[in-house]
């Protein structure tokens, strides 16, 4: 009888110290990191960008004219692959 008290005791101290250790230990649950550079937003739109690892577009950036609104026009950014709209000259 002394031997099942032992044993009943010895079982209650695991499980509360399994539930113990397992409650409000649990780490953060991961967020998604869509990017960590512009590279690897850009390779099929090049107005897209990493920001906050997530890809986003640049506001007024432009590939073609089409993606421009109001009359506005997509001019070149020297030395880039992209434009910005603007006001059509």
């Amino acid at each position: 009888m002394k031997v099942f008290k032992l044993l009943m005791a010895t079982l209650g101290l695991v499980a509360l110290l399994l539930v113990s250790t397992s409650c409000g230990n649990e780490p953060a649950p991961e967020q998604r990191v869509e990017c960590t550079k512009d590279a690897d937003c850009n390779k099929n739109d090049k107005c897209r960008v990493c920001s906050s690892d997530k890809c986003v577009k640049k506001s007024d950036c432009c590939t073609t004219d089409l993606e421009c609104t109001g009359g506005e026009r997509c001019w070149n950014v020297p030395g880039k692959a992209y434009g910005k709209c603007g006001a059509a000259k």
